[in-house]
């Protein structure tokens, strides 16, 4: 039984935990809520029969050790499981076997946090996953428009779904369900609003001015993270050097 998962316990010498992700919870839809976690090991872990010695053969000599993705799951205050390791033998998009195995690994945390797992706990009890509804042309759907009715200008920009869970954290949403970091004057603007928990702001990422391109690239910054912790005033001037 546990509300959180530990990679420690799974080796006899933690030192072999090479990296680790934070734990991440969601709510099911039995009201239930689930934890999952992933790390890197230079070992399976003593878990596994086939462990042994952790010896990796005469090639472990000369060349760049094997890595392991290890992730687990279960239910808080239940049961948790692990998944089967990943086995990084060798690194394509990185430098080393290391590092392939912990940019894997964070690929799989976004694949979580897009289907709606959250770090906090508390929040995951109340969190529900929004996903923006897509727009028709008018020539395809108009004739379903019941007049009179309320019209509004299509502003060209990269969507976003803003939310404010129950402590008042507003964060912004991809299409995707991804998370958009870094847009603290957005987040401040809807802090001061004085919405309710549970309120769903959808909408578009737009700077007036700036093509369709520029405002891609702005939120794929956000995505990355690269705003992140940077003065609006850095940001709107690495805006203007890239456009």
């Amino acid at each position: 039984m546990a509300d959180a998962i530990k990679p420690e316990d799974y080796y006899e010498d933690p030192a072999d935990i090479k990296w680790k992700s934070a734990n991440y919870y969601k709510r099911d839809t039995n009201d239930n809520i689930r934890v999952w976690a992933i790390w890197v090991s230079d070992s399976i872990g003593h878990k596994d029969p086939e462990d042994g010695e952790g010896f990796q053969g005469l090639g472990s000599l000369f060349s760049d050790k094997d890595y392991y993705i290890q992730s687990a799951h279960g239910v808080v205050g239940g049961t948790i499981s692990l998944d089967q390791p990943t086995k990084i033998s060798e690194h394509k998009s990185q430098p080393t076997n290391r590092e392939q195995a912990i940019f894997d690994a964070k690929s799989r945390i976004n694949d979580k946090t897009k289907s709606g797992y959250l770090e906090d706990q508390e929040a995951a009890k109340d969190f529900i996953m929004v996903r923006p509804m897509g727009a028709n042309h008018f020539k395809d759907r108009g004739h379903n428009i019941i007049f009179p009715a309320i019209a509004q200008r299509k502003y060209d920009g990269n969507r976003v779904l803003i939310t404010k869970d129950a402590n008042g954290k507003v964060t912004l949403h991809s299409r995707g369900g991804e998370i958009y970091h870094g847009f603290t004057d957005i987040e401040n603007a809807v802090k001061r609003m004085n919405v309710p928990a549970g309120f769903v702001l959808d909408g578009e990422l737009y700077q007036h001015g700036k093509s369709l391109q520029a405002i891609g690239g702005l939120a794929r910054k956000g995505l990355s993270g690269a705003w992140a912790g940077m003065s609006d005033k850095a940001k709107a001037e690495s805006s203007a050097k890239k456009n």
